[in-house]
């Protein structure tokens, strides 16, 4: 409402200034819409018939309700109280949400995961980091046998990581848990224990890319293969021939072979030929990773002709 021979409006144009009460009414629309009704009392003061014409003449003018109003007045302080109560209580119920899980990784039933796989929970919202340990965040197995490790959150809260401190064993069943400890930021708890399982699989990640770009690429999977057997020919090469003979040995290996003549009719496509065809000898693939390694071994460890022992 307007406000009574009291409101802005009312003084306005008791003071005659009709423009000023125009601009105040039409804030006051702007504010509650459709919710304003224009007031009016009749106490018979003077204020109030000064005032009234212009009221009416806006309400008309703007489209707004009228409203006749009384103030009223008591005999004692406390037949207020008695007034204004409501006439009956008036009661309303509403929902909290709880927090919960919406996304792990691995997935509940997941099987063949990589040995080193870390264990990931993602949260409905932010939840209260002091909450989320090594006490609400498990992991068991192979049975019922408590997996040691470290549990940290990602920067805004919403997902906590489970790092195992050891590799998972091959073909093991594993059991995730997050319990009702674990709460939001403003203290709600998981409604219940949230558990699930998953299969720890044969190897570690990295040899599980190896298989998945094979079978993405199978057009290259010989190039592929290739490239891994130098690689594992690269490691043992290192581990057989090098480090047992130390820095000094290496470096004095490095000396011979630069002062080593190059016979000039081969030129210099002589030396690359001759390494690009030890590095692509073909590895059977059949034969499996084992066979890869074997094959590695073999090649690095061979001395070539002429070497003394």
């Amino acid at each position: 409402m307007t406000g009574g021979p009291d409101g802005p409006v009312n003084e306005a144009l008791v003071q005659g200034q009709p423009q000023v009460a125009r601009s105040r009414i039409e804030q006051l629309v702007k504010i509650f819409g459709d919710r304003l009704y224009v007031e009016l009392q009749r106490h018979g003061t003077e204020n109030e018939q000064l005032a009234e014409p212009g009221l009416i003449d806006l309400a008309y003018e703007l489209d707004l309700p009228l409203v006749a109003t009384n103030e009223p007045y008591f005999a004692k302080l406390d037949d207020y109280a008695a007034h204004d109560a409501l006439t009956s209580d008036y009661v309303w119920t509403f929902t909290t949400l709880a927090p919960s899980v919406t996304f792990t990784t691995p997935a509940d039933g997941a099987t063949g995961v990589p040995l080193n796989q870390q264990v990931i929970a993602s949260f409905s919202e932010a939840m209260d980091p002091t909450t989320i340990t090594m006490t609400t965040f498990t992991l068991t197995g192979p049975g019922a046998s408590p997996v040691g490790g470290s549990v940290t959150f990602v920067a805004n809260g919403s997902a906590a990581i489970f790092a195992p401190t050891a590799v998972l064993a091959a073909g093991s069943i594993y059991t995730a848990t997050i319990t009702t400890g674990a709460t939001d930021m403003t203290a709600h708890p998981l409604v219940a224990d949230y558990v699930w399982s998953f299969t720890a699989g044969a190897t570690p990640a990295a040899l599980d890319l190896l298989a998945d770009m094979s079978e993405a690429y199978p057009s290259n999977r010989g190039a592929i293969m290739g490239l891994y057997s130098v690689f594992l020919g690269l490691v043992f090469m290192v581990i057989v021939y090098f480090l047992p003979r130390g820095v000094t040995g290496l470096v004095e290996d490095a000396w011979k072979a630069l002062h080593r003549p190059i016979a000039l009719a081969r030129g210099i496509t002589g030396p690359i030929t001759d390494a690009w065809t030890f590095i692509s000898q073909p590895i059977s693939l059949p034969r499996g990773i084992a066979g890869a390694i074997e094959d590695g071994w073999a090649r690095v460890t061979r001395r070539p002709p002429g070497r003394r022992p």
